[in-house]
């Protein structure tokens, strides 16, 4: 009987994040796909020479990206109970004693998950 790819495929050991690391990396993430937007709405905003249409597209792709961050953190699901974590997402970069926590489960963001959290497993 042959084995299936899943049975030939080999286990990548994985070292534990924390929540906190796993938002980094998903603004990381938002950053790589952004860039184009905001090289964009950078060389719009140099070459209007006081064209209003220009200044205006460039206006609305600054508050386009800062939104689309917005909403895309706030709908990062909690590694426990897979709820969105909200506004906790948007504060990765505080160091506030104590963490900020899910609003739904109490998970901090400092506590580790298992590897494949991400999709909701669930924290260590």
């Amino acid at each position: 009987m042959s084995r299936t790819h899943w049975q030939r495929s080999r286990v990548v050991d994985c070292q534990p994040m924390t929540i906190r690391e796993y938002l980094k990396e998903r603004v990381s993430q938002f950053n790589r796909k952004c860039l184009p937007v905001s090289g964009l709405a950078l060389l719009s905003a140099i070459y209007s020479n006081g064209n209003v249409y220009l200044g205006a597209l460039t206006v609305l792709l600054v508050f386009g990206a800062v939104a689309t961050f917005v909403v895309f953190m706030r709908q990062t699901p909690c590694p426990r109970c897979s709820m969105p974590l909200g506004n906790v997402a948007l504060q990765w970069r505080s160091n506030r004693v104590p963490a900020p926590r899910c609003l739904h489960c109490a998970v901090g963001i400092d506590e580790p998950m298992k590897p494949g959290s991400p999709s909701g497993t669930g924290a260590l």
